[in-house]
């Protein structure tokens, strides 16, 4: 399914820290200009340094994953050479990597990864997993802010789970699921499911493309329907590929502010000390996605 109207609330969030992390830069361009006078910084300046590292620090996460996302899903059809695949739609990569693969840092080389952007603001999406005969596997599920909310698998299900369903669901929804389906609610409507299965060596890649195959992602209302994947329509030619998400970030910030020298906190991410308990904590330094086409 490809949902053509992504979730307000996150994406207002995203937005927030998109002007955050420009904010960040703008103020200490400003502070930076107005000191270039003096050989010591005053109070103010320093205070409004720290605020804007720490808003910049804090909403760094949102804003990487929306990178990434808009990157990775970007494209009308499941790629398996790629590992992408439109939102909703699960993006198997069909190979072990290799020292050339670069796209992630530091990939498995004895697992396949099948990956899936989601947006559950509508209703929730059903992943089914099919029986993997005692073979490990993980589906780690991210929100927005790069916590993993939930890893549904043989490690937390029991090694000798066969074949199951499980539901992403996001913070407002407020129905119920077939029985027996496994739930798994997130803080935030979008994010990112990056699952993982064991491979034996290289001659036991076809098996484990086999399972990736058997593989289904649908939405609760479609959930025993024949399964297709509709062909994504809603393509953006400006947005980034190819991209090192962190150097775009970087970019991004430095083009909002002209020809000022970028301050040292954009490019050393500081860790933030405080946080607003009204949301959950997240990992300043964000998915570790280098590129993601």
């Amino acid at each position: 399914m490809v949902t053509s109207s992504k979730s307000r609330q996150v994406r207002a969030i995203v937005a927030a820290g998109m002007v955050a992390a420009l904010a960040a830069a703008a103020v200490a361009c400003s502070s930076n200009s107005s000191d270039s006078s003096s050989t010591t910084s005053s109070p103010a300046a320093s205070t409004a340094d720290d605020l804007a590292a720490q808003a910049y620090a804090y909403t760094y996460p949102l804003v990487s994953v929306e990178v990434t996302r808009r990157q990775q899903t970007n494209v009308s059809a499941p790629d398996p050479s790629l590992g992408v695949a439109s939102m909703n739609q699960l993006a198997p990569l069909n190979f072990l990597p290799d020292a050339k693969f670069t796209k992630v840092v530091r990939p498995n080389v004895d697992t396949l990864y099948t990956q899936m952007f989601f947006d559950v603001s509508k209703e929730p999406v059903v992943v089914s997993v099919p029986d993997m005969g005692g073979r490990y596997h993980l589906f780690p599920i991210l929100d927005m802010w790069t916590n993993v909310d939930a890893a549904p698998g043989s490690r937390t299900l029991g090694a000798d789970v066969r074949g199951y369903q499980f539901a992403i669901v996001g913070p407002n929804f407020h129905g119920s699921l077939p029985e027996g389906v496994h739930e798994y609610r997130l803080p935030t409507d979008s994010g990112w499911m990056i699952g993982r299965i064991q491979v034996n060596g290289p001659d036991d890649v076809p098996n484990v493309i086999a399972i990736q195959d058997k593989l289904t992602a649908v939405p609760l209302s479609a959930l025993g329907a024949a399964n297709s994947t509709p062909q994504n329509t809603e393509l953006h030619p400006d947005w980034p590929k190819d991209q090192e998400v962190a150097k775009y970030i970087h970019d991004l910030s430095l083009s909002s502010t002209g020809t000022c020298t970028t301050p040292a906190f954009l490019t050393t991410r500081p860790v933030l000390t405080t946080r607003p308990s009204s949301k959950p904590s997240p990992r300043s330094a964000g998915p570790r996605t280098r590129s993601s086409t």
